[in-house]
């Protein structure tokens, strides 16, 4: 025999051995379970509470009837669990597990899936087809260390979370079974550290059935992407707000609304942002966004005192080289501190200059004194909507 055909049939059986060995070492790796029986037998077992390999848990026939718990097992690898065709289980139930690897369901239907007590290390998925849905899902007092995948699934009946999340909640286009199903996330709050530092949990709401939604508002953030587009942003927006108003949960409207606007003036064209951004900031300190608006009142009072406090040492220069005043309004003892305050208040409260008067020589007092009429015009106007807004609050009562 050639030497060149005898290294062939050596490589050949070297090949053979290693993809023969390959595959002994990936099943010692891991564990399949093929059907509900199985799963009751290996994963019940009180001799055997923790689980290096992955586990891959498969129901291939109709289980209606059948129910399975686990209880106090921690899963070391990944956990997948399928359900095939159109199988289900009657109740599938964990209790009390560790998953330090990703878990993921993957199946046609799961009538009623409950995790108490769990822990999560990693994220948590779930791929389900459009034409099935997901009849009940409770997870109660369980930790989330990577967020929990639930886009693209269907709730039919209830959706009730509580426990602790670090990382994104992706709700994105979920579906519901009818306007009486329930997406509970008030008892799902923030993770917080040792130092009592509070990262808030950042949820997906694109195309989310969230007039189903109950949450507290404050425990979450809007995830970046789903505001990336300004019609979607503004869809998610005004769906919060309208569940808010619809339960009268007020408070939680206050905080969606100051969101939304700060997202309005910030967002767009580059000439709206720059003009926006300079709005944004004078909504949020004169009375932020509407919800402070006795916070004009001091403002005004604050910024008419500082004005005239600066005009003692300038306000004759002001009255003779830039904009003149009636003089007999002046005491004629020098009264610095009042003649200031009057001149000021004439300056800061008018609604229109006289342009006769105006002079353009000194500009250094010029510009301070546009800077104080004009300042006096956002103040007045700020005012105003806040007599109006306070009398139609009055006639409303």
């Amino acid at each position: 025999m050639k030497p060149s055909i005898i290294n062939s049939n050596k490589r050949f059986l070297l090949i053979a051995f290693f993809i023969v060995f390959l595959s002994a070492f990936c099943n010692a790796q891991q564990l399949v379970i093929k059907n509900i029986h199985d799963a009751y037998n290996q994963l019940r077992n009180d001799k055997k509470r923790i689980f290096d390999k992955s586990v891959e848990i498969t129901i291939s026939k109709n289980a209606l009837s059948e129910d399975l718990t686990i209880e106090k097992r921690t899963f070391n690898n990944q956990f997948k669990f399928k359900s095939e065709s159109q199988s289900l289980l009657k109740e599938l139930i964990f209790t009390q597990d560790n998953f330090n690897k990703q878990a993921s369901f993957v199946g046609k239907r799961f009538a009623f899936l409950m995790f108490n007590g769990c822990y999560f290390n990693d994220s948590l998925k779930f791929y389900m087809d459009n034409d099935i849905r997901m009849d009940s899902l409770y997870i109660e007092n369980t930790t989330f260390n990577k967020g929990l995948d639930l886009s693209g699934t269907t709730i039919n009946n209830i959706l009730d979370m509580s426990g602790t999340m670090k990382g994104t909640l992706d709700l994105s286009y979920v579906t519901v079974g009818g306007p009486n199903t329930q997406i509970d996330l008030s008892d799902l709050r923030p993770f917080k550290d040792k130092y009592g530092h509070i990262e808030k949990i950042v949820i997906n709401l694109t195309r989310a059935p969230i007039a189903n939604i109950e949450l507290n508002y404050n425990d979450f953030e809007l995830e970046s992407s789903s505001l990336e587009d300004i019609d979607t942003a503004t869809s998610i927006y005004t769906a919060l707000l309208a569940n808010y108003k619809t339960r009268g949960m007020m408070e939680q409207y206050k905080n969606v609304y100051i969101d939304y606007q700060h997202y309005i003036n910030t967002h767009g064209s580059l000439e709206h942002r720059i003009y926006g951004t300079i709005r944004d900031g004078l909504q949020y300190a004169w009375w932020n966004y509407g919800y402070d608006k006795e916070r004009i009142i001091w403002i005004t009072l604050f910024s008419l005192l500082i004005i005239t406090l600066i005009n003692i040492f300038c306000y004759k220069k002001l009255n003779t080289e830039v904009y003149k005043v009636d003089e007999n309004n002046f005491q004629d003892k020098p009264n610095n501190f009042y003649n200031s305050l009057v001149y000021t208040s004439i300056v800061f409260f008018s609604f229109t200059l006289s342009l006769e008067k105006l002079q353009f020589g000194k500009k250094r007092y010029l510009l301070w004194f546009i800077f104080t009429y004009l300042l006096g015009i956002v103040c007045i106007a700020y005012l105003a909507n806040y007599v109006l807004k306070a009398g139609e609050g009055a006639l409303s009562n």
